[in-house]
């Protein structure tokens, strides 16, 4: 007859706050050991790449994390609706690219003015290109004003 081995249990995991012993970067090493330990650490923690990545804004406003604030602005709208007791949405997504129209005819008129004072220059071109895009498609700014006043009076 083969009997089985019994596997030990498995750990309780270690409290994430108290500890037996300190983590290494909790304490310097004496100076009697290591005399630059002490200036070695400094330097570390006033390096950019030291602060932690939530309170990094140059790191949270880079293009590599936009999806990711995304996710947070995501949650943190969830978060308040489901406080507030809110059930249902309609979420519509827009574009800070859109001007309201008054908005977009002097970025135009500014636009043509630069323009007109830098012809041959390739920015100023390609800026009046933009003024002209954001011109035409202010039109929507106000169809995404009508379609909340829509929703808001359907209850």
């Amino acid at each position: 007859m083969m009997t089985r081995r019994r596997r030990p249990p498995i750990p309780t995991p270690p409290n994430p706050v108290e500890r037996r012993e300190p983590l290494p970067w909790s304490h310097l090493k004496p100076a009697v050991e290591d005399a630059a330990a002490a200036a070695r650490q400094k330097a570390i923690m006033a390096h950019p790449s030291y602060v932690e990545p939530d309170r990094d804004l140059d790191f949270l406003h880079a293009d590599i994390t936009r999806g990711v604030r995304l996710q947070l602005d995501y949650l943190k709208a969830e978060q308040a609706m489901e406080a507030n007791g809110i059930l249902r949405t309609i979420v519509v997504f827009g574009s800070t690219r859109l001007r309201e129209p008054d908005t977009a005819r002097r970025e135009l008129a500014a636009a043509h003015h630069e323009h007109a004072a830098h012809p041959d220059d390739g920015t100023k071109k390609r800026l009046l290109r933009v003024a002209e895009r954001r011109m035409e498609l202010s039109r929507y700014y106000e169809v995404g004003r009508a379609l909340g006043r829509l929703v808001g009076l359907s209850g």
